[in-house]
């Protein structure tokens, strides 16, 4: 007699069926604003505003904070008119921003320091420009990590911010400012 044996569980069937919720997609006049994730997003203690211009890292990033119970992603957005429009409309308290994003103007840093003077400002950094590094902090932003960093390193950096402290992460230097 044969039994019949259940087809292994795959690690990305578990959490999709545990903790994520669909994505329902904004209207076009929203400037590119993603409404609050999930039930538990606007409960969390610390909420994030995912600002990148590819969906797809934008959807990784969502997946790592979902399992983390103290961290919300309550919207996203792809261009800096949509991550002032984020800010705006949405209590935030952290900003993952993509360096692409404030690479063509010298003043969106400042000017969401202006708009929101608690906000933290994370930028990820494609490459490793140490150069910036300075002038970044300069204008106001408190994190710099490198876009490939990993998602144990990404939660334990946006904790570390949240908690007001500054933090850089790169391949070649690694400091915790507290």
């Amino acid at each position: 007699m044969q039994e019949k044996r259940k087809a292994p569980r795959r690690f990305s069937q578990d959490v999709a069926q545990r903790s994520i919720t669909p994505l329902t997609l904004p209207a076009h006049d929203c400037a590119s604003v993603g409404p609050p994730i999930g039930e538990d997003a606007d409960s969390a203690a610390i909420r994030i505003v995912l600002a990148d211009s590819q969906t797809i890292y934008r959807a990784g990033v969502q997946k790592i904070f979902a399992l983390e119970d103290d961290i919300g992603v309550i919207a996203q957005a792809d261009t800096l008119a949509g991550l002032h429009h984020a800010i705006r409309r949405f209590a935030t308290d952290v900003i993952l921003l993509e360096d692409k994003l404030i690479a063509s103007t010298v003043d969106a840093i400042p000017e969401l320091v202006r708009r929101a003077p608690k906000l933290k400002i994370i930028v990820q950094s494609s490459q490793d420009e140490e150069t910036n590094t300075v002038e970044l902090y300069r204008r106001g932003v408190r994190g710099i990590i490198p876009r490939s960093i990993s998602p144990d390193l990404l939660v334990k950096c946006v904790r570390t911010i949240a908690a007001k402290t500054f933090a850089c992460i790169s391949d070649t230097l690694t400091l915790l400012f507290c």
